[in-house]
C-alpha cells in the first residue's frame, strides 16, 4: 500500500511540474491610414473591412498628422498625381455634388451660371424675392476646393463673399437650414444621411461635361509592397464598392 502511495505522489508531482505551454498569438500588423477629412466615408469603409482581419490593426489619421507613425502608412487620395516610387490602388469613385436647400425651386445650373456664382458676378437667386446666394466653400489649401477649381473653366478665383467651412458636414448643416445657401460636398456624404437632413437638401443638376470632370477615382497610395493583410483589406474595399 505504501508503494502505491509513493507511485501516486510521484505521478502527482510530475503532473504539477509540467505546466501547459500556450502558444503566443502573432502580433498584428500595425497600419495607419491617412486621409483628408472629405474622404471620411471611404476611411469608414476601411475600418469596416479591417474588423474581421485578426492579423491587422488599423489606425486612422488625418493627412496633417503623418510624421513619425509607428507602423506602415497607407494614404487615401482623390485622383491626382501618384508620388514617385509609390503604387496606387483604386477602391472606388467619388464625385462633387452641388447642393441647395430643398425649398429652393432651382433644379439645374449651367457651367456659366455656376462660374458667375463662384466668382461673385451673380449674387442673387432668380426666384421669388430673389434671395441672396450664400455660397459655401472650403479653405484655400483644401484639396477638395482645388479639385473643383481645376474642373471649372479658367481656374476661377473664389468670390470674397463666400463663407468658408471646415468640412462637408458644416456645409450640409448650413444648406439644410438656409434657403439661399449653395455648397458642394462629395457624393458619399449624401449617402446614409439622417432623414431630417436629407429632406432639407437637394442636388443640383450640372452639365454632363462638368459632371465628368467632377468625378475622380478614390486611390490608396502605398510607398511599400503590400503585405498579405493589406492586400486582403483592399480586396474587401473593392468588393464592397461593387
Amino acid at each position: 500500500m505504501k508503494t502505491v502511495r509513493l507511485i501516486f505522489l510521484a505521478l502527482l508531482v510530475t503532473a504539477c511540474g509540467t505546466p501547459l505551454v500556450r502558444e503566443a498569438e502573432p502580433t498584428p500588423a500595425i497600419v495607419f491610414l491617412s486621409y483628408p477629412v472629405y474622404l471620411q466615408p471611404s476611411a469608414d469603409r476601411f475600418s469596416e473591412c479591417a474588423v474581421p482581419q485578426p492579423g491587422l490593426s488599423l489606425f486612422l489619421t488625418y493627412e496633417s498628422a503623418n510624421s513619425e507613425l509607428p507602423g506602415t502608412l497607407l494614404q487615401l487620395q482623390l485622383g491626382g498625381d501618384i508620388p514617385t516610387g509609390s503604387e496606387a490602388y483604386q477602391i472606388g469613385e467619388e464625385s462633387i455634388e452641388f447642393i441647395i436647400n430643398a425649398g429652393n425651386p432651382t433644379d439645374a445650373l449651367s457651367t456659366d451660371e455656376l462660374l458667375a456664382i463662384y466668382t461673385g458676378q451673380q449674387m442673387r437667386w432668380e426666384f421669388g424675392s430673389r434671395p441672396e446666394i450664400e455660397l459655401w466653400s472650403y479653405p484655400e489649401e483644401d484639396t477638395l476646393r482645388t479639385w473643383l477649381e481645376r474642373s471649372l473653366p479658367g481656374m476661377p478665383r473664389l468670390s470674397s463673399q463666400a463663407v468658408i467651412a471646415p468640412d462637408p458636414q458644416a456645409i450640409l448643416e448650413s444648406v439644410s437650414t438656409n434657403l439661399g445657401a449653395l455648397g458642394y460636398v462629395p457624393r458619399s456624404w449624401l449617402v446614409g444621411l439622417e432623414d431630417g437632413t436629407l429632406e432639407q437638401v437637394k442636388v443640383v443638376r450640372l452639365e454632363n461635361s462638368l459632371v465628368e470632370s467632377l468625378t475622380q477615382p478614390v486611390l490608396v497610395i502605398s510607398e511599400h509592397p503590400l503585405t498579405y493583410e493589406e492586400h486582403a483589406l483592399l480586396v474587401c474595399l473593392q468588393q464592397s464598392e461593387d
